[in-house]
């Protein structure tokens, strides 16, 4: 049975070939790039794998992380980050 979130993506991008679906990250730490990096590299490959997982592998290239850094969030809870 075929993810409902995957099913929709996809109709999404028959429709509009070339898109990329958006995802906000907030970087809320700034003491070690080189853990931020590694990070980013696990959530690349947990989502590429758990895509290829359910079938869905090739959406993968129409993910984007908008990633948003800001400094003044440093250990920042959802409420402030909301905000």
């Amino acid at each position: 049975m075929q993810n409902p979130d995957c099913a929709s993506i996809r109709r999404q991008v028959e429709r509009y070939p070339g898109c990329k679906i958006g995802f906000a990250v907030y970087r809320l730490s700034y003491t070690d790039d080189v853990q931020w990096a590694k990070f980013m590299q696990h959530l690349n490959i947990r989502t590429r794998l758990d895509l290829d997982g359910e079938g869905d592998g090739d959406l993968f290239a129409h993910i984007d992380w908008d990633v948003q850094e800001d400094p003044s969030l440093e250990d920042a809870d959802k409420a402030e980050v909301r905000r």
